[in-house]
């Protein structure tokens, strides 16, 4: 899915309406794991998704930690 650019779109998008049907903190704390996967493109998809999702602001304090050590690892 991260290598086809039709669905990388629709991923991400698919993506920020669920957040904004379930909650920012619980779809974030899903899809932050993917930060550390060994693929680049589905890092950056990963990545791309949680910069849109985050007009919001992330208020657990261990999430935002959690969310900073995937970042960094990615790269």
């Amino acid at each position: 899915m991260a290598l086809d650019r039709c669905n990388y779109c629709q991923v991400i998008e698919t993506t920020v309406e669920l957040t904004q049907k379930s909650g920012v903190s619980e779809i974030i704390r899903r899809t932050v794991n993917g930060l550390k996967d060994n693929t680049e493109p589905y890092r950056k998809m990963v990545m791309e998704t949680i910069i849109a999702i985050l007009g919001v602001s992330v208020t657990n304090k261990r999430l935002k930690v959690h969310l900073m050590g995937g970042m960094i690892y990615s790269f």
